[in-house]
């Protein structure tokens, strides 16, 4: 993975962590980056950072979760 590509996950990671209403739409925004690279920054690319992986991971579920209480 590219330098810059990580950089950049891992910015996006620290930015949905400490975001507290932060969403993948949101992230996109922020960023200028389309949604499907932020969900594909914050699933495959962060599995090289395990504990961050883990967070993030918990957080795009309580979102998913949140998401289909709203329908």
């Amino acid at each position: 993975m590219r330098v810059r590509t990580r950089e950049r996950s891992i910015a996006v990671a620290q930015y949905f962590i400490a975001t507290p209403m932060a969403t993948i739409s949101s992230a996109a925004k922020i960023f200028n980056i389309s949604r499907s690279t932020i969900y594909k920054d914050l699933t495959q690319r962060l599995e090289e950072y395990p504990l961050l992986h883990e967070v993030v991971k918990d957080k795009l579920q309580k979102n998913k979760h949140m998401k289909r209480k709203r329908k």
